[in-house]
């Protein structure tokens, strides 16, 4: 693995993850959060660090996980894309396998998600938009990692 590449993916995803959070949960979400204020924390003891400490392990094992698989599959003489859904078509298999490493994440956290509705008092239509947010991210994640890892030549 190369640990630029890997610095630089985990900066990139990061950056990513963190405008996709303030922008979907700061203003697209805000009117449901409105809603269920009882639910969360005043804005004066927001806990913003860990939030920021949240995103920032998110992209570490985010883009361990992209390169680990990348390694993986170019070490081996295969056809294999990356791809496990078979949507790809080898039309762009570099980035389809970023995709779909990202929908993959994005599938299992999004999972994870809709579990939140079976104990937490939220509406259900919050808890969908959790769940296509996480997929959202996931896919952005991988698309961003994609970048980095076949485009950036000038960290090789």
């Amino acid at each position: 693995m190369n640990k630029k590449q890997f610095i630089c993916s985990v900066i990139c995803v990061f950056i990513f993850v963190f405008l996709f959070d303030f922008l979907f949960h700061g203003y697209a979400l805000k009117g449901l959060y409105n809603a269920t204020l009882l639910l969360w924390r005043p804005i004066n003891e927001h806990k913003m660090i860990y939030m920021f400490v949240s995103q920032l392990l998110f992209s570490f094992i985010f883009s361990f996980i992209y390169m680990s698989i990348c390694r993986t599959q170019e070490s081996k003489d295969s056809n294999f894309n990356g791809c496990w859904f078979n949507i790809c078509k080898n039309k762009c298999p570099l980035m389809c396998r970023g995709a779909c490493i990202g929908l993959s994440i994005g599938f299992l956290l999004g999972a994870i998600q809709i579990g939140t509705y079976g104990y937490m008092p939220i509406p259900l239509c919050l808890m969908i938009s959790w769940a296509g947010l996480s997929v959202l991210k996931g896919i952005g994640c991988g698309l961003v990692a994609a970048v980095i890892h076949t485009r950036c030549c000038f960290l090789k």
